[in-house]
């Protein structure tokens, strides 16, 4: 119950922005450079998670509120930009293809961070999954910065 009470407040405010801040992210900011800004929020809050690992807990829960807004800034404009680069008729299959890489990115993320967390002692294991994952987040930065 702890460890699910630990990743709480990257939900709530996950939630939150999701809800409340998704259309005012999109009104100040076009596709591609709200996609760049919520990869380098992404690289923020895997940093500032980093640092609280050897710190203390609540510098976690400050990485895991940056993490969390990751979302409000990607998912509608990766949807908008994906629809925008197809006919109308396509939209459908585009949006499904877009969903299928969503949860295939999903899966193997798990895959992958589960594998090396596991195959390593505990604290050297999230550290190379916190980096791998800070080094996808840079790449998807400059992917967008380039496709935009």
């Amino acid at each position: 119950m702890q460890n699910g009470l630990a990743f709480l407040p990257q939900t709530v405010f996950g939630s939150f922005m999701m809800l409340f801040a998704t259309r005012w992210i999109a009104r100040l900011l076009r596709p591609h450079r709200s996609l760049a800004a919520g990869m380098l929020l992404g690289i923020a809050g895997i940093l500032v998670i980093f640092v609280g690992i050897h710190t203390n807990f609540l510098v976690i829960v400050c990485g895991e509120v940056l993490v969390g807004a990751i979302a409000s800034f990607i998912v509608t404009p990766m949807t908008t930009v994906v629809l925008a680069s197809v006919a109308k008729e396509y939209s459908g299959i585009a949006s499904a293809c877009l969903n299928t890489a969503r949860q295939m990115g999903g899966v193997l993320s798990v895959a992958i961070l589960g594998t090396v967390s596991s195959s390593q002692s505990l604290f050297p294991g999230v550290q190379i999954s916190l980096f791998i994952t800070a080094g996808v987040l840079l790449l998807g930065f400059f992917l967008s910065l380039s496709a935009g």
